[in-house]
């Protein structure tokens, strides 16, 4: 079985308010497992520890995540890098990556 790639990035992320089309509820580590969009790619990413137990919508905090397939970003995942996170086709946030680790 091969694994899977995956680099782990520490960010600070900004969750999108309820009205201007953000998630309802608050997310938690561990659970939460949106699409990382940066530049014109997207992989999925899971959050692995934040800064408190939960971040509501419309909420800024430091958080630490796992990305898988990190090679579709190539030059463009480094620090101070803008991402967006989605479910779906909906932008529910987005944040700037503080730093990568392999």
């Amino acid at each position: 079985m091969t694994k899977m790639p995956t680099c782990r990035l520490k960010a600070k992320l900004h969750l999108l308010a309820t009205a201007a089309g953000g998630r309802q509820t608050a997310i938690t580590r561990d659970v939460y497992r949106p699409q990382f969009y940066l530049g014109l790619s997207n992989a999925s990413c899971r959050l692995d520890a934040m800064e408190r137990e939960a971040m509501s919508p419309g909420e800024t905090g430091e958080v630490e995540m796992t990305l898988v397939h990190p090679e579709r970003f190539g030059l463009d995942l480094h620090s101070g890098s803008k991402f967006e996170l989605r479910e779906g086709t909906r932008v529910v946030g987005w944040g700037i990556i503080e730093d990568v680790r392999n």
